[in-house]
C-alpha cells in the first residue's frame, strides 16, 4: 500500500486498528506526509516513510515510484496468513482497474512496482 496524507496541520493518523483486534502485520507500505503510522501495537517490517522526490507526482495522485526511490527492491516478504499468500500479484491502473504486478528482482516497498524492464524500453 501506500498511504498519503496531505493535511495541512500536521497532523493525521494512517492505519487505526481497534482496540482487542488481533495482532496486525504491516509490512512494506509507503507513509507520505505527516501523522501517526498506526493506532496500536502492531508488526511493523520494511515499511518506508518516502519524500514527494520517491514518487512520480504526488500533486497529480501518481504514486509509482522514481527510479531513485529508496523502495525498489527494499521490501520483504510479507508470508501468508490464514493459509493465503499476501505477496502481491497486481497494482492499480487507473480509473478502475488493475494490471499485473511486475516480477523484476527484489520486491518493492508500496502499492507500486517499479518495472525496470518498461524503462529500459523508453532509454537510450
Amino acid at each position: 500500500n501506500t498511504f498519503a496524507n496531505d493535511n495541512g496541520n500536521g497532523s493525521g493518523r494512517f492505519i487505526a486498528v481497534a482496540k482487542g483486534d488481533a495482532l496486525v502485520r504491516i509490512v512494506n507500505n509507503i507513509f507520505l506526509g505527516p501523522g501517526e503510522q498506526v493506532t496500536q501495537s502492531a508488526e511493523m517490517r520494511t515499511n518506508l516513510v518516502a519524500k514527494d522526490t520517491d514518487l512520480v507526482d504526488r500533486g497529480g495522485f501518481d504514486y509509482r515510484l522514481r527510479a531513485n526511490s529508496l523502495a525498489i527492491d527494499a521490501g520483504s516478504d510479507p508470508g501468508t496468513a490464514h493459509g493465503i499468500n499476501l505477496h502481491p500479484v497486481s497494482h492499480y491502473l487507473h480509473p478502475r482497474g488493475h494490471q499485473v504486478r511486475p516480477v523484476d528482482g527484489g520486491i518493492d516497498i508500496g502499492a507500486y512496482e517499479y518495472d525496470k524492464a518498461e524503462r529500459r524500453k523508453v532509454s537510450p
